[in-house]
């Protein structure tokens, strides 16, 4: 369950009230298919016994202050102004109906923006749980 929530929080629509962040509205089912898609076939080879060939690992941060809240509250904080930045809350005010699919997105002059924010929000999910996890695993952990 934490890795499901820390993975949950870095998705900008589960950080955001507003319409079009729901699942009713387009853009948040279309996202999460749009994410599941690279991620697929990664999921039928580990399934199958394969491997992949992975880049070099990078060293996995710490939480900052020690404090797990706190991080998953900046992975929130961080994901609602993604949500921002591509549905301005100017031309979706909270209690709008309005809303858009991923296609006109990637239609508009935030195409790119919107590859660019999938692509960063598939990192810090992983990133981000493995954070935390390298966080639990040391504080239960007992000194050696």
């Amino acid at each position: 369950m934490l890795s499901h929530f820390t993975a949950d929080a870095c998705m900008p629509c589960h950080c955001d009230k507003r319409y079009l962040a729901s699942y009713d509205g387009h853009l948040h089912p279309e996202w999460e298919a749009v994410m599941s898609k690279p991620l697929l076939p990664v999921f039928d080879l580990v399934c199958r016994g394969g491997s992949r060939t992975a880049p070099a690992p990078r060293p996995v941060p710490v939480v900052r202050d020690g404090d797990v809240w706190k991080e998953t509250v900046a992975m929130c904080r961080a994901s609602y102004a993604v949500n921002n930045i591509l549905a301005a809350p100017a031309d979706f005010p909270p209690g709008s109906r309005k809303t858009f699919s991923t296609k006109d997105l990637l239609a508009s002059p935030k195409g790119t923006l919107f590859k660019t924010a999938t692509s960063a929000a598939l990192h810090d999910a992983v990133m981000n749980t493995a954070t935390i996890w390298k966080h639990v695993w040391r504080r239960f952990t007992p000194a050696k």
